[in-house]
Formats: structure tokens, sequence, C-alpha cells
């Protein structure tokens, strides 16, 4: 639908206003009272499909999304995906950009979100400077983005990894022409300390060029998308600090040892070679220690208590509840401190879990 939007810098003095394209976003969350949002810059609308000011750390942005926080941590802290997404930036991952912004819809109060960068052939062409016509992306195993026949692509991936034993040294090195391995490293690695149960049979997007040049990325080999982890860091007992996130009994749907995902079968076929398992304990804990250390989120969340403490009273009294808890903080710093001491007591149950599975 056609809307105008208007933006307010973080000083609240007025940037710009453009009229753009806006839907509702998500699955779930549809339901809830305090919906998501997509947000387009399109031609017919403005003249250009830009946004005219700078909105993330990339020069331009098409699109973006309102997000309300997903959806268990949209009532909760607003924060688990976005702590998620800034620590993983470390890595190199792909990540979604965001800070946290007040709406006003219609000129209505709606409470705060995530101002946050959508993945889409958009973002590839942002961050990479990879052309969008060049650029795949499957999403949950369907073509997102992408000509109906570079399914090909994207099933042949999944053949090699079904169809070869990786022990092989010479069929192992063969992956490096396929899948950027250090990155599902990575990749894999958040997922798993975060304890994030909403994946990976859910919520799993990745991409690749679909021809090759000598570009950064644009070389054929998939790399994931990281995003929608607010189904994580104790907010539920499936991902409770001592639950085992290899597991498929800790996950929604399937486990990352579930050769019945495309994360799974990639995984549980990677780990038949010995010196894959070899760099994944190695750098597992490492961005155990490292990125997610104690001490780092500690500091982060406290500078998250005081920037959302006073917004998000606002937002629970608009679409949560006018209890006192939730009217004096009390329920925002105990959400908090949760997650905190997830991050405290989750090294020593993750390390056992690691050698048990990654023998």
């Amino acid at each position: 639908s056609p809307a105008t939007f208007t933006f307010f810098d973080k000083n609240h003095e007025y940037s710009f206003s453009q009229d753009i394209g806006i839907r509702i976003h998500g699955g779930w969350t549809r339901a809830f009272n305090q919906k998501s949002f997509n947000l387009y810059a399109r031609k017919e609308y403005s003249g250009t499909n830009v946004f005219e000011k700078q909105l993330f750390e990339t020069n331009t942005t098409k699109t973006f999304m309102l997000r309300s926080g997903g959806y268990r941590d949209t009532t909760i802290t607003k924060s688990r995906d976005s702590l998620v997404q800034d620590f993983a930036k470390t890595l190199n991952l792909s990540v979604q950009d965001s800070y946290p912004a007040i709406l006003f819809l219609n000129n209505e109060y709606w409470g705060i979100y995530n101002m946050q960068e959508r993945y889409s052939d958009t973002y590839i062409e942002e961050h990479y400077g990879i052309n969008n016509k060049n650029v795949i992306i499957v999403e949950n195993d369907e073509i997102d983005e992408g000509e109906i026949s570079d399914a090909t692509l994207y099933t042949d991936m999944l053949s090699f990894f079904k169809n070869n034993d990786l022990s092989d040294e010479t069929k192992y090195q063969e992956t490096s022409n396929i899948l950027d391995v250090d990155d599902f490293i990575n990749y894999l690695s958040c997922q798993l300390i975060v304890g994030n149960i909403d994946w990976p049979g859910n919520n799993v997007r990745l991409w690749r060029s679909r021809e090759i040049t000598n570009k950064n990325k644009e070389d054929g080999k998939w790399r994931f998308l990281l995003y929608d982890t607010d189904d994580s860091m104790d907010i539920h007992t499936k991902c409770s600090v001592d639950s085992d996130p290899f597991l498929n009994t800790t996950h929604w749907a399937k486990g990352p040892l579930d050769p019945n995902c495309a994360v799974g079968l990639i995984f549980t076929s990677l780990l038949k070679n010995e010196s894959f398992k070899t760099s994944f304990k190695t750098k597992f804990k490492e961005i155990l220690a490292n990125v997610f250390s104690p001490s780092k989120i500690n500091t982060y969340l406290q500078n998250k208590y005081e920037l959302l403490l006073n917004p998000l009273k606002a937002s629970y009294f608009r679409f949560v509840s006018m209890d006192e808890k939730y009217a004096d903080g009390t329920y925002f710093k105990k959400e908090i401190d949760k997650i905190n001491s997830f991050f405290v007591n989750r090294p020593n149950y993750l390390l056992n879990y690691l050698n048990e599975h990654i023998i």
C-alpha cells in the first residue's frame, strides 16, 4: 500500500519525508496488535527507488523493516535478535543492522520497534556490490530471490553433501568451491551458542551469485544469512541455559544434526571429515569465549537497559499490560538479567555438549 514515511533522527530532529510502499511483515506475528512492517522505496511513489538519506551502515537503502521483536520477544525485551546480530558482526557474517525507533502510525503512538535491514537481493547488492540480477536467495528450501531454474543450483549443492563421503580429503577439498566453510562454521556457532530453537527446521536463508566473477563473494559459493534468532537465550524452557542445542528435542522442528534439513545435511556430511571437525571445535570455542563473552554481553545489555527502559514502559502500557511490574521496569530488568545469566552459565554446558557430539 502507498504511505508517507517521515523520519526523525536520534536527536528528534526532522530528517526527511518520502512517499513509499508499505506492507505487514512476518508470519505468526501478523496476529499481534503491534505488527511488524516492511517499507519500500519505489519510483512509482516518489520518483526514486532508494530512501533519500542514509539509514543504515550501507550508503543506500531500498527496503527495510520495522520489526516488533519476533514471535515471543515482542512483548519481552525486543532485544534478543538485535543482540545476536550485533555480536555476529565481528565474524563478518551477513547480519541485519538495526537500532530502536518509536513509530507513530497515522499520528497514533504505536510503540517501540527495531528499525532493521531486510534480506533481499538489494541487501546483497548494497553490502557486496553484486548486481541484484545475479543474486539467488533460498529461504526454507524455496527460491526467494532469483529464477525458478535456480532451484537446480540449490538441489545440486544438497546432492553433493548427500552423495559424497567427505572423509575422503579430495572430496572435502571440493566443498571449498561450493560452500564458504568458514562462514558456515561461524553461522552454526552463533545459532548453537544462543540456543535458537526455531532453527534449523525453520528460518534458514542462504545465498550465492549465479554467475562467477573475480569480485568479492561473487564466487558462486553458498553463504548463510543470520536472522529471526528471538527464540533463544532462555526465552523458553526449550532454550534454557542447560539445553543441548545439538539435539532435535530442543528445537521446534529438526536439529542441526538431523540430515533431513539443509543445515543438518551439510553439517553431518562435513563432520565426517576430521580436519573440518577440528576447525569447527576450535572456532566454536573461540566464539564462545571471545565473541559472546559474559563481560561483553553484560556491557551491551546494560546499555540496552538504559536506552530502552522508558520507551519500553510506554510500549508495554500500549500493547502488553498496565500491570505495575511493566510500568516500573521490574519486568524488563528481570528479563535482561535472565539473558545475562544465560551467557554466564552457558559455556560449561556447551563445552560438555560439544565434546559429547563432536568427538
